[in-house]
Parts: C-alpha cells; structure tokens; sequence
C-alpha cells in the first residue's frame, strides 16, 4: 500500500449526483451550455439531469472546479450551503428533519453523512460549552478541500438554523486552510467567529441550543430514515477495502496508540481474521499504520505550526525518541530538514 494508493481510493469514493445537479442550477446551466460544466469529465447532460445515481470523487471535484471557473466567485461554496435543503440530502436530510432536537441532529449529521458523500467523515463531541462537529480533515482533496470545507460548514450552519429558526450568531467556526482574501464573504454568509490555520475543521454550536426542539420531529419518519440510513452504511462497508476501513479508524482517532488487537475489536472481528482480510490486500497492520501515520505527519509537519514532539503524541508516541526514529525510517530524513524541503515561506511563519 501507498499513498497513491490512498489517493487512488479516495478519487473512486463515491457522491450522489444532486449536488451536482443543484450546483449546476445555481451557476445557471443548461442543455446548450453543459459542456462548459461537465468538462474534463465522462458525464452527459442526461446523467447530470437524472433523478438519481452517483459519481465518483474525482468527477465531483472536476465539476466545482469548472463551477468556479464559470461562476467566478470563490464564495460559491459558502453561499451554496443553504441551497442544500434538507430534503437535497435524501434519507438522511429525512433523519435531520425528524430528529427531537439540535444535539440529535447533529449525531445523526455526523453518524450518516457518508452515505451520501463517503468521503465525508465528521464526529460529534459535547464539552461544557459546545457541541463541537468536527469535518475530519483531508489533505489529499487537492483543489477541492477548501470549497469542500466551506460547504460543510455553510451547510451545517443552515441546517441548525432550520431549527432554531434565528441566525446562529454565538457559535464558532474552525476551518484548517488558511486564510481566504474573501474573508468578508466569509463574515458575511457565516454568522459566527471563524478562525483559520486551526487544527480541526470544526462547527461548535453552543450547549444551551442543544435541547433546542425540532418543530419537524416525526417519530414514524425518523424510525423509517434512520433504517435506510442504516442500510446504506452497510452496504458501503460490505464495498469497502479493510484498508479504507482501518484508515478511516485511525484517520478519526488521533493520538491514540491502536494494537491489532484494538483494530479488530473496533471493527467487531477477531485479529486471525483482519489479519487474513489484510493479507488477501497484500498489506500487513504495520504496512497500513505507518502509512497513515506518515499521511498524518505530512499534514501536521508541513501546514500546521506544530513541534515535532507534539505531531509525535498526536499520531500516538509517547516517546520523541521514539517517533523521531520512525521519521527517519519513513521519509529518510529528519523533520527539520523535511520541513525545510517542504514548507512554503508563508506556512514557516
């Protein structure tokens, strides 16, 4: 397994088409301009315009890189977010729109969001003061991470106003890419302080709003959406490589050490087992942990202004040492010398 590999795994990841289609909308497609949006792509007119169906990541991303070409506003992301209705989000726009409250929105947000988009990841944790969404970060999206980003919070912003039925004005936004030369459109679509250069993409809605009652609430419906939500994660895990899986484990758990044994038992197997699994890949564990530690090196060492003891403990070394060994066996060099090599001017400082 490499990183290419990742990447390879990440391009067929799989997207429904709606958003496409609505994006299209907005930017004011048609039949005798379509060929402008479906550029660099295999699509047609008549795939973009069906009812159904997905495509694949690298489509998805070709596609709002013409959008914005088209459309010449780099605030397209941010304004499309309440574009996206609830119901744009099938099944589980349904369980968004049925559940009790806020805070059950958001578990629901964070546990089904794949099913629609599978390369999006988030988690839900509640602190004294927030209940704090995290879209988990991926590097490798390339041009399209940012827009990526800035969708998923605008989005996630629409949908808790849906049910507070007032803007969000206290809440927090944390975005991992730097600072845009947009930064007013920012302000002005996002009601809430944001930050950029943070560690996390987070969405942080404070905890006084999280008992907040859905005026939407239907038991009967949540019971039936939450179903073919359910269905839906299964299937793509009967699709997915054990690699994609244990990526994912580790990608959404930073800083802890994870055993085989710990993998197996997350996933509900036995070590014999995944062990089996990974060897029909032709990958052992160690093969898929020092991949994604060196993913998550990457990402911390040379866009984040963090010590190399600390990017240590957050892929799970106790020991500096220890790490710092691990470094050079994977990338044959020290940290000092790999951030130099690769570290713009703007990001050393």
């Amino acid at each position: 397994m490499d990183v290419q590999g990742a990447k390879n795994d990440l391009d067929a990841s799989q997207v429904t088409i709606i958003y496409s289609r609505l994006l299209a909308r907005e930017i004011g497609i048609n039949k005798d301009n379509a060929s402008l949006f479906l550029k660099g792509t295999e699509l047609s007119y008549e795939q973009l315009s069906s009812l159904d169906g997905k495509i694949s990541f690298v489509d998805q991303a070709q596609l709002v890189k013409n959008a914005m070409e088209i459309s010449n506003d780099p605030a397209l992301a941010l304004w499309m977010g309440p574009k996206l209705h609830l119901a744009t989000h099938g099944p589980v726009g349904m369980v968004l729109m049925a559940s009790a409250n806020v805070q059950t929105m958001l578990e629901a947000f964070a546990k089904y969001s794949s099913v629609r988009a599978q390369f999006m990841h988030m988690s839900l944790e509640v602190t004294e003061d927030y209940l704090v969404l995290e879209v988990h970060d991926d590097p490798r999206m390339g041009d399209f991470h940012d827009f990526f980003y800035e969708l998923a919070m605008s989005t996630l912003q629409f949908v808790v106003e849906e049910v507070t039925g007032e803007a969000l004005t206290d809440g927090r936004y944390c975005f991992v890419h730097a600072k845009a030369n947009y930064t007013s459109r920012y302000e002005q679509l996002l009601h809430s302080p944001l930050e950029f250069n943070c560690e996390r993409n987070l969405f942080c809605v404070p905890i006084n709003l999280a008992q907040i009652p859905s005026p939407y609430f239907d038991q009967k419906m949540l019971d039936h959406a939450t179903l073919l939500c359910e269905q839906g994660l299964t299937e793509m895990r009967e699709e997915e490589s054990v690699i994609k899986v244990i990526e994912r484990l580790l990608f959404d758990n930073p800083g802890k050490i994870w055993s085989l044994e710990n993998v197996a038992n997350a996933l509900n197997t036995s070590q014999r087992t995944l062990m089996r699994k990974l060897k029909g890949e032709g990958v052992t564990y160690k093969q898929v942990l020092d991949e994604v530690h060196k993913e998550m090196v990457v990402r911390y060492l040379v866009h984040k202004n963090l010590s190399v003891d600390r990017i240590g403990y957050l892929i799970g070394y106790s020991d500096a040492s220890s790490f710092r060994r691990s470094f050079k066996r994977w990338f044959g060099t020290t940290p000092s010398k790999y951030i130099e090599q690769h570290r713009s001017p703007n990001e050393a400082h």
